[in-house]
């Protein structure tokens, strides 16, 4: 996969081919994973609720608290790479959206696959881990410009 990714950064005469095709083969194991996690994991028909209600999820026990993180996590590789590999995404609204948007999915295809609860948690948190993300890619990036002798960075937003 990264050598065909390579090649046709290559053929498009892009500026820096290996590391473009390394990052877009991160993001497709990213995505991988997060399928595996979401639908894969579970058993078909196993789940057939719905919830609503806002932290909910967030419980009483430890292990509620933990999954309640763990869906913050889960999208925070998202939010870091998609700005790197699409022009849109660097202004926060437009990443967010897509965060957002792609929970949105993924919860929906649970409840339709019956492969996991669909929860409005899931959604709030996800979300928040792609704004998490995006932070953090910002934080970077104006770091890195900072130390190349940029005197100012600016926030595209």
């Amino acid at each position: 996969m990264v050598s065909f990714t390579f090649a046709y950064k290559v053929y498009k005469r892009e500026k820096y081919p290996l590391q473009s095709s390394a990052i877009w083969t991160l993001f497709l194991c990213y995505w991988l994973v997060l399928i595996q996690t979401a639908f894969f994991s579970r058993e078909s028909g196993s789940r057939k609720q719905i919830s609503l209600i806002l932290f909910e999820t967030w419980g009483h026990s430890v292990q509620a608290h933990a999954y309640f993180i763990e869906n913050i996590f889960m999208f925070i590789p998202f939010g870091i790479l998609a700005p790197v590999l699409f022009k849109r995404m660097k202004k926060m609204y437009w990443c967010v959206l897509a965060g957002f948007l792609m929970s949105c999915t993924i919860e929906i295809s649970q409840l339709l696959t019956q492969r996991g609860y669909m929860q409005i948690d899931d959604v709030l948190t996800n979300t928040a881990g792609a704004m998490a993300g995006w932070l953090i890619w910002m934080n970077i990036t104006v770091r890195q410009s900072r130390q190349s002798g940029v005197a100012r960075a600016t926030c595209p937003d």
